[in-house]
């Protein structure tokens, strides 16, 4: 691989982005390639916290690829998701379940549809201090309706954009 490659592809893709403008499929195209990217550095990444997985996480690519909720958000979000896969492969867990990203993703979707109850935003809440630890202020600390109510919401989601991948 040439060095420095990935800042001038970014480049390119940056200059795509400016060239698609409102055509969607071209958009979609750019997208994938952005994904590609993370997901290989993402890679990379976790070979070197995990080297005793390294073979394993190699072959982590063909899971990485960006759900429905995933496709046009934040880069961070979507290397939120690879990590979150990465990990659950080589501990031998489940990976089709939603990860927390995946939630995160349709729940802001959903925010733009209708208000959250407040459960769902508490949810959204939780699982984004989680990934991104003191990015979200605490000016407006939403609370669960009940001890634990959120845990229902969180399976259901889980469970059912588990269907997206």
């Amino acid at each position: 691989m040439i060095k420095n490659a990935e800042p001038t592809v970014r480049n390119l893709l940056e200059c795509l982005k400016e060239f698609t403008g409102t055509n969607k499929k071209l958009c979609q195209i750019v997208t994938v390639f952005e994904c590609s990217m993370i997901a290989d550095r993402t890679i990379r990444e976790m070979q070197g916290v995990f080297p005793d997985f390294a073979g394993i996480i190699d072959k982590s690519f063909g899971i990485l690829k960006p759900s429905e909720p995933l496709m046009d958000k934040s880069p961070e979000l979507y290397e939120a998701h690879c990590k979150e896969l990465i990990v659950r492969r080589i501990s031998g867990e489940n990976i089709e379940p939603a990860t927390d990203a995946e939630i995160i993703a349709a729940i802001s979707d959903l925010s733009l549809r209708a208000p959250l109850q407040r459960d769902c935003a508490y949810v959204m809440q939780k699982l984004f201090k989680k990934l991104f630890p003191g990015k979200l202020p605490d000016l407006l600390e939403i609370q669960e309706s009940y001890e634990g109510s959120h845990l229902a919401v969180e399976m259901e989601l889980r469970s059912k954009l588990a269907d997206f991948r």
